[in-house]
This record gives C-alpha cells, sequence and structure tokens, in this order.
C-alpha cells in the first residue's frame, strides 16, 4: 500500500478561530483522519501569496496509510456531519489529493 498525502488549504472568516465552532471542528476532524489513519505532517500560516491567486490563510499536510484511506477519510458520515462548523468559521476550504 502507498501513503498518501492530503493537502488542506482554507480561509478563516473574520475572527472564525475566536468561536466555539473553530474548536470544534478541528477536533472533530482531527479525530476523523486519526480514525482513517491520518497524521498531520507539517502546518503553515499562509503569509503571502506570490504572483497569480487568492492567498489562504493556512495549509495542512495530512499523510494517511492509502489513498482509499484519504478518500474515505472526507467522504464518510462523521466528516458530513461538521459540514455546518467549516461553513460558520471558513470563507473557504479545500480538500486535495496528492498521490
Amino acid at each position: 500500500m502507498k501513503k498518501c498525502t492530503v493537502i488542506l488549504t482554507g480561509t478563516l472568516l473574520t475572527d472564525a478561530h475566536l468561536l466555539p465552532e473553530f474548536q470544534e471542528c478541528s477536533e472533530r476532524a482531527g479525530k476523523n483522519a486519526s480514525h482513517y489513519g491520518g497524521k498531520v505532517l507539517s502546518q503553515f500560516n499562509i503569509r503571502e501569496s506570490l504572483g497569480s491567486g487568492k492567498k489562504q490563510d493556512f495549509l495542512i499536510l495530512v499523510e494517511y496509510p492509502s489513498y482509499e484511506d484519504a478518500v474515505a477519510a472526507h467522504s464518510n458520515p462523521e466528516y458530513d456531519r461538521i459540514s455546518h462548523l467549516r461553513q460558520k468559521v471558513f470563507s473557504e476550504f479545500n480538500v486535495q489529493i496528492a498521490v
């Protein structure tokens, strides 16, 4: 089985990091990722975007044991149940799979 990396990027709504929904979203998303073998490799706050493209606020790299685990972690009932929290804290949230 070949490991797989998920790249999470996003933009927070103003002061969203102060909301209780932010903490709950972070905790539940972390537990969901762990359930599928996900491990955070790196986290970055984005300072600026060079060239073209909209600046995101953060980038997180999460490694999974396999492509299948990465897909399952982002397409299961618990992931769907926390979507309302993501809507309250992010103006944009992206999930990309790199193999």
